[in-house]
């Protein structure tokens, strides 16, 4: 009786394990040193965000839907932001390596992260975050022409 409650228990928590993919793949079978993350909306209706993971492999489909980080069910796994999306690709073994920057309404804002995958046995395996250079400045309008009187 006990070994038929253990295992009943061992396949109800085998179900109930959420395996992430990205493009069918799990995402600790990813065969990539570096990736690119973007956090983007997936639906009109409401504020729901996908992470998107660039590999450089296979990103040249172009469906709204590829490279969006999913669960076992394939259904799109919601983040809130781009520093969710970064915690959670650290599980994964990935260190921010650098920030892509962009201006939006005269505030400067984080567009993208690239990350690395870090092995155990790195040099790099304490570096968690790398220094980001400073911004760029804002851009300025070019200065006007000065008026020329015509005698």
């Amino acid at each position: 009786m006990y070994k038929i409650l253990l295992i009943l228990l061992s396949l109800s928590s085998a179900v109930t394990l959420r395996a992430q993919t990205l493009n069918g793949v799990p995402l600790e079978q990813l065969d990539a040193t570096y990736i690119e993350i973007r956090v983007r909306g997936y639906s009109l209706f409401n504020n729901s965000r996908a992470l998107e993971v660039l590999t450089g492999a296979d990103d040249l489909n172009h469906s709204l839907k590829a490279n969006l980080v999913r669960d076992d069910q394939q259904q799109l796994i919601n983040f809130s932001s781009l520093l969710h999306g970064a915690n959670f690709m650290t599980r994964y073994g990935y260190v921010i390596k650098y920030a892509g920057l962009r201006w939006n309404n005269n505030q400067l804002e984080i567009d993208y992260y690239l990350m690395q995958k870090v092995m155990p046995d790195s040099p790099d395996a304490g570096d968690r975050i790398q220094t980001i250079p400073p911004p760029l400045p804002m851009p300025q309008p070019a200065p006007a022409a000065p008026k020329q009187s015509i005698n």
